[in-house]
């Protein structure tokens, strides 16, 4: 499940992230700007269901399974799975050296795994592949450079252009200072305007890039996964045992 899920898969530990540490020093100029820079909610009034629409199928967990509900909260495809990731391509099967399965790699497709074995379901639940390495293509490499850089001083993080950094940390233009226990930049269609998953106060939230907030720093953890790429939404917990999903308007989805 591991080799095809590991761009989709609901359950997936911490992404490694970019950041730097720098020295000792911030001038006092930075110093003044970095009081300054401190977080809002405006930013939330920038984001919406109609911009960023959630999956129409969502992962859910019951009594050890996984399923899919839709949106509204109706069961579609009932719990059965050990694991299930969200509808989305994969690449593996679409380069397939075998052209009868290149069509199981597109969006309309999920894959899961049951009882050790690892299949492709339709939107109905019905497995329509199940997975052959001899049947496995090689997925291209459509590496595109992030935008912003995790930078740490003091043990704590902020944000910077890749752009415009500078190994002289006094002169070091920050596009949010070093004020957060912890950022993660998430993956997503529009690498000029990412989301962010920030900690503070032990606590996580998901800022912009303009350190305003989008969703409120209320939960113990947000995963570091694919969720957001693939379905616009969060996975997050307030307890770090229970996850489930919420979206950019901070709805929950269990």
């Amino acid at each position: 499940m591991k080799k095809y899920c590991s761009l989709a898969m609901v359950v997936i530990s911490a992404l490694s992230f970019a950041q730097l540490t720098i020295g000792e020093k911030i001038d006092e100029a930075n110093t003044k700007m970095m009081k300054n820079n401190l977080t809002t909610t405006s930013g939330a009034n920038l984001y919406s269901l109609e911009n960023f629409p959630v999956a129409t199928l969502i992962p859910f967990h019951l009594k050890g399974k996984y399923g899919f509900k839709t949106p509204e909260g109706t069961i579609a495809i009932p719990p059965q799975y050990n694991n299930v990731c969200f509808f989305a391509e994969d690449c593996r099967l679409m380069n397939a050296n075998n052209e009868d399965v290149k069509i199981f790699g597109s969006s309309d497709y999920a894959s899961v795994q049951e009882n050790g074995k690892d299949y492709r379901i339709d939107r109905k639940g019905k497995k329509v592949y199940q997975y052959n390495d001899a049947d496995l293509g090689k997925c291209t490499n459509n590496y595109v450079k992030q935008k912003y850089l995790v930078y740490k001083y003091h043990n704590q993080f902020g944000l910077i252009e890749y752009e415009q950094y500078t190994e002289d940390e006094e002169k070091q233009l920050f596009k949010i200072h070093p004020q957060y226990e912890f950022i993660h930049v998430l993956e997503g269609k529009n690498i000029d305007a990412p989301l962010l998953i920030a900690s503070k106060n032990n606590r996580f939230g998901v800022i912009d890039t303009n350190n305003q907030i989008i969703i409120p720093f209320e939960y113990v953890d947000i995963k570091r996964n694919y969720s957001w790429k693939l379905g616009h939404l969060f996975e997050v917990s307030k307890d770090g045992n229970r996850f489930y999903f919420i979206n950019v308007n901070n709805k929950a989805y269990k």
